[in-house]
């Protein structure tokens, strides 16, 4: 060992593992530079195929409403639904904006329809229109009111189905099928008028008049208001990351693009909803609202809210009409009986700030006895004449309603 040095087999040895060794580390080195150099050429890539889809990506949104704006009384083609007078809305219209109440013959056999009618002439509204959904509610409604106050396109309500819609808290298919024939005549008076709509179900009371408060007509149009006003099914509770639980039972909608790009995606999100649940096999009106609205760049705010400028231009705004002035179920109602203590706490024990009542979430066979008792039934009182039980009307057996 000690004359390792001058031993030449161990130099030989020595001289082997080193060429050796050192091929490898020069070898490594080689590989090092390749694997860098395609890392390199793969990271690029992927930053140029990144910007070329943002910008693609945002060329085809633009493309998509040049081609909304330009197709806008045939959007949904693929339906050939196109709705008859609608240059009735136009007649009744007041500053470019329309109320519209969906009537089928139950609500009308209950008084529901005359009763938020009543309301409103009291308020010496004249820009309404019943939009009825079946023959028999349009013959005693235009008796009623006349041809100039009531619609009825019988193409586009003949698949609706005249028996009972809803008869407890549950919705039946045929009731889902309805409110999803609602928010599509909605969405196709949009595309055919340039009219600002405000739409309330037939359980509801008109105190004040609500577009007092709510900006929808001409005169007060700004690029910076909201496209939308909806009341919120859950009153008090915070707004998570812009999730909030929208109630379709009074909206406010001012004829925008945008406005009417979020009615699209509701009407086909419902129908993808119908499609996919087998189970229920009814179209979802209120799921399908909140998932159309996460489709899109939208800002929500509280109504009385000043509302920051608009920096673009397909940005949805969606204010959320304040409860204490528009309230609704369990909010405003106490079971059967009572004003919530709730309501009473926030507006100092009076109603008498109220806009508009909706009395959701309670039964059906209670909702009028409730109202009457907290005094937001006129009818009976102040128009009497709008009261025309033509009873015989609602007793004809299957065949003779055909």
């Amino acid at each position: 060992n000690n004359n390792r040095d001058n031993n030449p087999q161990y130099r030989r040895v020595v001289d082997v593992a080193g060429n050796f060794f050192g091929g490898l580390r020069r070898s490594s080195q080689i590989n090092g530079l390749k694997y860098l150099l395609l890392y390199s050429i793969l990271t690029t890539s992927a930053l140029i195929f990144y910007f070329w889809m943002l910008s693609t990506t945002e060329h085809c949104m633009a493309s998509y409403h040049q081609t909304l704006v330009a197709n806008r009384a045939d959007m949904y083609s693929s339906d050939h639904v196109v709705l008859s007078q609608v240059s009735l809305f136009e007649k009744r219209a007041v500053d470019n904006s329309i109320a519209i109440v969906f009537a089928n013959k139950e609500y009308v056999s209950d008084g529901y329809v005359q009763n938020v009618v009543c309301s409103m002439k009291r308020l010496q509204l004249r820009n309404w229109v019943v939009v009825a959904v079946d023959r028999k509610a349009y013959s005693i409604l235009v008796d009623v009111y006349g041809e100039h106050a009531v619609h009825f396109d019988e193409q586009f309500w003949g698949s609706q189905k005249r028996q009972s819609l809803r008869v407890d808290y549950h919705a039946t298919p045929d009731y889902l099928h309805f409110v999803h024939l609602k928010t599509l005549f909605s969405y196709k008076l949009l595309l055919q008028t340039s009219l600002n709509v405000a739409v309330t179900d037939g359980d509801t009371f008109w105190q004040r008049n609500p577009f007092e408060f709510v900006p929808l007509g001409l005169s007060t149009n700004n690029f910076n208001d909201c496209d939308m006003w909806f009341s919120n099914d859950l009153a008090g509770m915070p707004i998570y990351n812009g999730s909030i639980r929208l109630q379709a039972g009074v909206v406010f909608a001012k004829n925008t693009l945008r406005t009417r790009m979020l009615y699209e995606m509701w009407v086909r999100l419902e129908r993808h909803l119908y499609d996919s649940d087998a189970n229920t096999n009814a179209a979802k009106e209120q799921p399908a609202l909140q998932l159309a609205l996460l489709t899109m760049n939208h800002h929500v705010a509280q109504a009385n809210a000043t509302l920051p400028h608009r920096t673009r231009s397909d940005e949805l705004r969606v204010c959320l009409l304040p409860h204490r002035l528009f309230p609704a179920g369990k909010y405003l109602f106490r079971g059967s009986v009572a004003i919530s203590d709730t309501f009473l706490a926030d507006n100092d024990n009076t109603t008498e700030n109220i806009y508009i009542v909706h009395a959701s979430v309670s039964r059906k066979d209670e909702k009028s006895i409730l109202m009457k008792k907290l005094g937001f039934w006129p009818l009976e009182e102040h128009c009497l004449e709008d009261r025309r039980e033509r009873k015989s009307d609602f007793h004809h057996d299957n065949k003779d309603e055909e």
